[in-house]
């Protein structure tokens, strides 16, 4: 089994695809719920979330994604703060961590609502068993390899690039996109006062990190392509995202 991972909002989203083509969407409140529910049958994990972290500088492989998502999906895809910030009491403590780091960035506020979640999984990868089967990705980087390397044309947050998305979905998989798009909308985002999950677009992004860590059985292709990744000495891994495998 596969499983594409996505933060939705008050808890993480996923998709698992299985190899004889069935599919299934859940809510979990943490990734360790998620792990001793689901972990012991899951081949590969893909995971929208920065899993690893710098010390001194932006990460690579969001350099090499900035530029691969091309610039109309810009505003997807933030610069992750370097470990000591992550790790910081607020955002004015994170930013005084990467002045010290004498780093060429600062914290985008959507970077710093998003550190607990970095903190959780960070912990969860450097504590959890199997969890060598985590990987990191990004789903607008997802679907531009999914697009043949070309560049989306409408925002994940409008109808046409929803659209445009569960097109390259439909070719992708085998499996019946838009009605579990629609299933999952009615069973995670209704009623409307009391929605398990924040927005539509995120069970799209889970689906397609599931789809990604199934298109092969062998290694996934990353970014950075081209350059050397960086290295986390704390989690004693490679820092990268993961893109699908595309024929």
């Amino acid at each position: 089994m596969y499983a594409g991972v996505d933060w939705a909002g008050k808890g993480w989203f996923a998709v698992f695809l299985t190899d004889d083509g069935d599919c299934g969407g859940d809510y979990y409140p943490t990734l360790w719920n998620l792990w001793r529910e689901r972990g012991d049958d899951i081949r590969r994990m893909l995971v929208d979330i920065p899993i690893g972290l710098c010390n001194e500088k932006k990460r690579t492989c969001d350099v090499a994604a900035k530029s691969y998502i091309g610039p109309r999906q810009q505003s997807s895809l933030f610069y992750t703060p370097v470990r000591k910030a992550v790790y910081a009491r607020n955002i004015e403590a994170g930013k005084e961590r990467h002045r010290e780091a004498d780093t060429d960035f600062s914290i985008q506020n959507q970077a710093w609502s998003l550190v607990p979640r970095i903190r959780e999984t960070d912990a969860f990868v450097k504590d959890t068993a199997g969890s060598d089967r985590v990987l990191e990705t990004h789903p607008e980087a997802c679907f531009v390899a999914l697009n043949d390397d070309e560049y989306l044309a409408h925002s994940k947050k409008t109808e046409r690039g929803t659209e445009e998305r569960l097109k390259l979905l439909d070719h992708a998989s085998e499996v019946n996109v838009r009605r579990f798009y629609d299933d999952a909308r009615s069973t995670f985002r209704e009623p409307s006062y009391a929605p398990m999950i924040g927005d539509e677009d995120d069970i799209i992004d889970a689906f397609v990190a599931a789809v990604s860590a199934a298109s092969t059985e062998d290694d996934l292709p990353t970014l950075p392509c081209d350059v050397e990744p960086d290295y986390d000495e704390t989690l004693d891994r490679e820092v990268e995202i993961k893109l699908p495998a595309v024929e």
